[in-house]
């Protein structure tokens, strides 16, 4: 459970960045500056709320060298007790 705290704020944008996440299963900070341009959300916030989801244990962050800049994927911890394509469905 994430616990989301502050002084009467909206962390709405916070939960919808999650939610993106999770959709994803993939992604990178670049593409959650683009999907959330809106915010105006710099890189080294994007970078700290993905790092902040991995120590919450949702899933992880890995660092890769591209073109001289140091890119950020966030990946999805997978929670599916059941493989896709072989649930039982009545």
């Amino acid at each position: 459970m994430i616990v989301i705290a502050g002084r009467g704020q909206s962390y709405c944008w916070l939960l919808q960045i999650l939610a993106f996440c999770a959709m994803q299963k993939s992604v990178t900070s670049r593409e959650v500056q683009i999907k959330f341009k809106k915010y105006k959300l710099n890189a080294n916030t994007i970078k700290s709320i993905l790092k902040d989801f991995a120590e919450k244990g949702i899933g992880s962050v890995t660092e890769k060298q591209v073109g001289g800049k140091t890119s950020f994927i966030f990946t999805t911890n997978d929670t599916s007790d059941v493989a896709p394509g072989t649930a039982d469905v009545d």
